[in-house]
């Protein structure tokens, strides 16, 4: 299993740059397949722009269901994973309303 620890990104709630690095780095690992482990030791906060560009987008790409075999989210206090798991639903809704309409 791949670890990838957010606390080597400063400053992952303001920044798009880390938002690409991080999703980067994310994408490479699975492309090379592994499962990922993403460590939110240390992280309070994150913006939402930042769980949908991520998250939400890999969740999108992999389809729900092998993105949630193959990444695994850990030490993500209560406010960080609930902006995760509304976004990726975000996204899923969004993709579902594109289809419909």
């Amino acid at each position: 299993m791949h670890t990838i620890q957010l606390t080597a990104y400063p400053n992952i709630t303001t920044e798009n740059k880390a938002h690409s690095s991080i999703y980067t780095e994310i994408k490479k690992a699975l492309e090379e397949n592994y499962k990922i482990k993403v460590d939110f030791s240390n992280i309070t906060n994150i913006c939402s722009s930042f769980a949908k560009e991520v998250f939400g987008k890999l969740c999108l790409e992999l389809e729900p269901k092998r993105f949630f075999e193959r990444i695994n989210i850990v030490n993500a206090n209560n406010n960080v994973d609930l902006i995760i798991k509304v976004e990726i639903q975000n996204s899923i809704d969004e993709k579902c309303y594109k289809l419909v309409w």
